[in-house]
């Protein structure tokens, strides 16, 4: 990974952003002189902890693209309605990274209120199946068993034998 393309990289992604330097380093909670230091090239590597505060303030930007220049800059994973990101149009983000962690949040939760009912739907239905099959097999008639012969024995080794008459 060469250094000096992640800072080009991270210079496209302000100026497509539409955001001075400092106006990207405090939406992302990062110090305005290290990303001084790391666009003008005095730092040479971007930290883990930078990365994820890029990516908390910008989840649509992505990583894999700023770290090594694969893919997209921006991901395209989330439908329109959500705000979707595609090439270098005009991006549209939130007012704050909060609005859309919340936005984001509230999809999660749809999505998970779904998912419990689908699971719940499934469950009922193979409970449900299994509720009617033992039902039928009490209600289905028994075959009527009849005594043919009671054999008792005695502590003295001997034994009655009784067959009931027809």
């Amino acid at each position: 990974m060469e250094d000096s393309n992640v800072a080009a990289r991270l210079k496209t992604i302000i100026e497509a952003l539409g955001l001075s330097d400092s106006q990207f380093a405090d939406s992302c909670s990062i110090s305005r002189p290290t990303l001084s230091l790391l666009l003008a090239g005095k730092n040479k590597k971007i930290s883990d902890i930078m990365l994820s505060q890029i990516h908390e303030a910008f989840p649509k930007v992505s990583i894999l693209w700023l770290l090594f220049g694969e893919g997209n800059m921006f991901s395209t994973e989330k439908s329109d309605q959500e705000g979707e990101v595609k090439g270098n149009e005009n991006q549209k983000f939130p007012a704050s990274p909060r609005d859309e962690e919340e936005q984001l949040n509230l999809i999660n939760v749809k999505q998970l209120e779904n998912i419990i009912q689908d699971v719940v739907n499934k469950s009922f239905e193979a409970y449900r199946s299994t509720i009617e099959n033992t039902v039928l097999k009490i209600s289905e008639p028994q075959s009527a068993r009849k005594v043919s012969e009671i054999t008792i024995y005695y502590d003295d080794f001997t034994f009655e034998t009784f067959i009931p008459e027809k």
